[in-house]
């Protein structure tokens, strides 16, 4: 006898269920990561009102995404599927989404941003606004700013801790930074430190913060257990941006007016050496295996790549114009459609990220296991339909 469409159907939604139960319990057996095609970096400039995407794996230029008036500061979520940057000719913040290389989404926030960093679970993103004193807080899920803090004056660079509970803002201004405690988002403390404090960045493991102080020539550290003042350190002239290698051993400061950038070893705060880079450095961040530090130059338009192991400039790459670029501009970036077969191989391991915005993973091709979800549904689905059209045939 015949089965009835609804018996057909009865069944093939039994089948499917059942499908879906399974791929739930493979979920449930191997751990799911992104995919990551490339380390890109995204560098802001300032004169073109864009940003160009940068392809480590040869240091080219592969887009340049239009963003708002004068773009400045720059930060990247830690999944790598968001770049944030500040706008400071309209006070806004572009959201570009590295899927595709697009901006999603255009924040207002207070006048004049400049600083800007994400937190590290990217739930929140921290703005300077120079001319407020202000460090606006937006909900990265709806894009809304939620909160306004009021800081110290001329508030520029803005780092985080690896905990996620406080911010720390360098006040141009007064000479001082505020501490900002996340869960309440009130100021929890003021410290003094030099004079013109500018580029800001908290040590990955947590205990220190540095400081470049412009008009001292110098980098102060804080100890983040007390925000006692614990060393200051003399660098070359006019540092501006600053950042920490992800292992925490060395500190690299843009010191703008000599053209270098001075490396700090963390564990003695001793400069142990001087790069020679392009004109007037000033956006420095690192990869994150720490193999290679990247700095703009805003008076030539180039990008210096500085390899860590010998602290040597190995490539100097053209990019927009005034490349300003204070921030995180480098990310290990999904899956998706910008990806490139170039950028095949490129990218860092990061294993500690999830989620993501390409395609997802069970397992790994160490444990000879590579099943994308979506091929695993799409089998286990098919398979379901064909067993019930193959019943319906047979008559059962």
């Amino acid at each position: 006898m015949t089965a009835g469409v609804g018996d057909v159907m009865h069944k093939l939604i039994g089948r499917t269920a059942f499908a879906l139960i399974g791929v739930l319990a493979l979920l449930s057996l191997y751990p799911i990561s992104p995919t990551y095609s490339a380390t890109r970096a995204y560098v802001s400039n300032s004169f073109d009102d864009t940003v160009s995407v940068v392809r480590l794996s040869d240091n080219s230029i592969i887009t340049r995404v239009p963003v708002g008036r004068w773009p400045y500061g720059v930060a990247t979520d830690a999944r790598g599927e968001y770049v944030y940057v500040t706008n400071g000719g309209e006070s806004s913040v572009s959201v570009i989404r590295t899927y595709d290389n697009k901006m999603s989404a255009l924040i207002r926030v207070g006048s004049s941003p400049g600083g800007i960093v994400v937190s590290p679970d990217g739930v929140y993103v921290y703005v300077a606004n120079n001319d407020d004193n202000s460090v606006s807080v937006i909900d990265t899920s709806s894009n809304t700013v939620i909160a306004s803090v009021d800081v110290g004056l001329w508030p520029e660079g803005v780092a985080v801790t690896p905990d996620g509970d406080y911010v720390y803002v360098a006040n141009t201004g007064d000479g001082t930074i505020s501490v900002i405690e996340t869960a309440a988002n009130v100021v929890a403390a003021t410290v003094t430190v030099g004079s013109g404090p500018y580029g800001i960045a908290v040590a990955p493991r947590g205990d220190a913060v540095y400081v470049a102080n412009t008009q001292d020539n110098a980098v102060t550290v804080v100890r983040t257990a007390d925000n006692m003042v614990i060393a200051t350190i003399p660098v070359g002239r006019r540092p501006i941006g600053i950042a920490v290698t992800p292992d925490s051993q060395y500190v690299f400061v843009a010191t703008s007016e000599d053209n270098t950038v001075s490396v700090i070893r963390g564990s003695d705060n001793t400069v142990i050496t001087t790069i020679e880079v392009g004109e007037w450095p000033y956006g420095i961040t690192t990869t994150p295996d720490s193999e290679y530090v990247y700095v703009t130059n805003i008076a030539d338009d180039t990008m210096s790549v500085i390899r860590t192991s010998d602290a040597t400039v190995t490539a100097t790459v053209p990019v927009g114009t005034d490349p300003y670029s204070l921030g995180t501009f480098i990310a290990n970036v999904p899956d998706g459609p910008a990806a490139d077969p170039a950028d095949s191989g490129a990218a860092s391991s990061s294993s500690s990220s999830s989620g993501g915005g390409g395609g997802c993973f069970i397992g790994s091709a160490a444990n000879g296991m590579a099943i994308s979800i979506d091929g695993a549904i799409f089998f286990l689905l098919a398979g379901a339909v064909l067993a019930a059209a193959t019943r319906f045939k047979s008559g059962s």
